[in-house]
């Protein structure tokens, strides 16, 4: 939220899903390249990388790269996504006034990418946030389709106990500041009203 506040009230954005930008020095080094660039913006006011990787994560240096980067990589683990529906799929910054319900919109949650945790077609990598590769004998592809639809597919809890990170949830932090965990289930599947409800700034549910 410190953020948020030091630009006028808007919330992070970038033009581009894949826009690299140069992200300049810290402790990997003089300089860094990726279009993962939110990690690095928000490093100022949280002052420790740390931070970006929770301890239940099982992959330890997730989507980490080394410098100079380049692409999709972090300079730091990180097992956290953002809300691309806010900080980038609009025409421009998103404010805060212009969320009419902050309590329930997703901000930023523990994903399987620091990418995004969310997009309205993808609810698959905030509820699959502590996938690794293979689990329940998935593909990639697999587990995108089947937790994305899990609720019309009749995924189980016994197979999404494998790819949540905690108890069958994951953490969510909401665009007032809130955290709060969150049941895999508790959200909508990927395109459903509900998922749109919780992570799309131009749609509120009727």
């Amino acid at each position: 939220m410190m953020y948020v506040q030091d630009y006028d009230e808007m919330y992070y954005w970038q033009r581009e899903w894949n826009e690299e930008d140069q992200l300049g020095a810290g402790s990997w080094g003089n300089t860094y390249r990726s279009y993962i660039r939110w990690p690095v913006r928000h490093l100022p006011y949280l002052k420790n990388e740390q931070v970006f990787r929770c301890p239940s994560d099982k992959v330890a240096r997730r989507s980490f790269c080394a410098a100079p980067g380049g692409g999709g990589g972090v300079p730091f683990p990180a097992s956290y996504g953002v809300n691309l529906m806010i900080m980038c799929y609009t025409a421009s910054p998103v404010s805060m006034a212009q969320i009419q319900f902050p309590t329930k919109k997703i901000f930023i949650a523990e994903a399987s990418t620091p990418f995004a945790c969310c997009e309205n077609w993808n609810s698959e990598y905030f509820r699959a946030a502590n996938w690794s590769g293979g689990e329940n004998g998935w593909s990639f592809s697999q587990m995108r389709q089947n937790v994305g639809l899990a609720k019309q597919r009749g995924i189980t809890d016994a197979q999404m106990a494998n790819v949540t990170r905690h108890q069958l949830g994951n953490y969510i932090i909401y665009c007032d500041g809130h955290v709060k965990w969150t049941r895999w289930n508790s959200v909508g599947d990927s395109n459903s009203v509900d998922w749109r409800d919780a992570i799309d700034p131009l749609f509120d549910r009727p």
